[in-house]
């Protein structure tokens, strides 16, 4: 494929297709803790079922190297094939509510992988045409109109898991055919030996505990939960609140962009994690469907603002030999504290309901998060996290 309007149409079907089929956020996310709550299983059990598929995502610093070091083409294709294979699987045959989350690393980790090649031929072809920009406002409108697919579809989908894995397993086809039609053959080329040291230097492993504390939301996996069960709110509202958030989501990305060059990375970055701070403990406030509307439309757009950030300041930090490494790195340690976080938090949900009730266990969850977030906040005072280098000029030596 040549020409700037068709590698922005293909990075958007990409990332479209990872954002939509990505098992614990996306089209799935909402039919598979329904099922798993009608076969049986408490809100914990869910959230743990849920980490688990999200395993690999906390693997991707050694898929950074992999990619880096051979044909990104290859792999894109390879992964979109596995990711098909596993939901075409599942959908022939769901298994037990116990071997779900066993059954959903196949298909997550040709997500997750599949992200990291995309990323890695968008550094490498944005960088080229001078268009990294663009092909980046691409990828964020892509995945926020899968985001409004998710919520439209997902309340009906609620009701037959099957269904949706198909589904999944034919968006995952078009991300094959973009990954075979979309690139070349032998246009990408692989980078030669790199070096993991660029990756330990000290603003970077500042970064990711930085970028670990910000991720570590222990309450995350148990919404779904308590919005349905605890308050009683139903599946449709729920999935018609995704929507309303992909909305706010947008919005956010589009201010992002607008303020990123006009204002210091510092000074966004200590809006956003006030706004984050501000959003989970407005969690707390929500009682029914109109309160969770506002709060669901605020806290998209306040994560939504500081996930753009973390992007930022991690694109900031990578060398630009290794960004693929480097930012697959840093972005593993902010989805392994999300993976972590669910986990713990849906282990402690099932030991303190009994006793404080499963809506006193997740508010209890939420303070613990938005503690994580303070500390979090406080260590980027300290260290200087935030005072990020501007980005190197990809003009200077760009070796993707």
């Amino acid at each position: 494929m040549t020409g700037k309007r068709g590698l922005i149409a293909t990075f958007a079907v990409l990332y479209f297709v990872q954002g939509t089929c990505e098992p614990t956020y996306g089209l799935l996310a909402q039919p598979l803790r329904a099922w798993l709550l009608r076969q049986g299983a408490t809100p914990g059990e869910c959230a743990r079922t849920m980490a688990l598929a999200g395993l690999p995502w906390l693997l991707k610093p050694l898929y950074g190297p992999l990619v880096d070091s051979l044909r990104r083409r290859g792999w894109l294709v390879f992964a979109s094939a596995l990711a098909m294979f596993g939901f075409a699987m599942l959908a022939l045959r769901v298994p037990s509510a116990g071997w779900l989350g066993v059954s959903l690393l196949v298909p997550s980790l040709g997500i997750a992988l599949g992200d990291v090649a995309t990323d890695a031929l968008m550094v490498e072809h944005g960088q080229r045409l001078r268009i990294t920009g663009l092909l980046q406002s691409a990828q964020w409108t892509a995945s926020y109109v899968g985001t409004l697919l998710v919520g439209v579809l997902g309340g009906w989908l609620a009701g037959d898991v099957r269904l949706a894995f198909t589904l999944a397993a034919g968006l995952c086809l078009f991300g094959l055919l973009g990954g075979v039609l979309g690139f070349q053959a032998g246009r990408t080329r692989p980078v030669g030996k790199f070096e993991l040291r660029a990756a330990w230097s000290p603003p970077i492993l500042h970064a990711a505990l930085f970028l670990f504390l910000l991720g570590f939301s222990p309450f995350h996996g148990l919404d779904y939960a308590h919005f349905t069960r605890d308050l009683g709110l139903s599946d449709t509202h729920y999935g018609r609140s995704i929507s309303l958030s992909a909305l706010f989501s947008i919005a956010a990305c589009l201010l992002y962009g607008w303020l990123s060059s006009r204002v210091e990375l510092r000074k966004l970055g200590h809006a956003s994690v006030a706004g984050s701070l501000a959003s989970t403990l407005a969690l707390l406030v929500v009682e029914g469907a109109w309160s969770h509307y506002a709060v669901s439309a605020f806290t998209a757009f306040t994560w939504t603002f500081t996930l753009l950030m973390q992007l930022d300041l991690a694109a900031r930090l990578c060398p630009p030999r290794y960004a693929g490494t480097v930012f697959a790195l840093l972005m593993g340690v902010s989805n392994g504290a999300d993976s972590l976080a669910s986990f713990l938090g849906g282990s402690l949900h099932d030991q303190l309901a009994p006793a404080w009730g499963a809506s006193g266990a997740y508010a209890l969850l939420v303070v613990l998060g938005a503690l994580a977030t303070v500390l979090a906040w406080w260590l980027a005072l300290r260290l200087g996290t935030l005072n990020a280098a501007p980005p190197p000029d990809p003009s200077e030596g760009g070796a993707m």
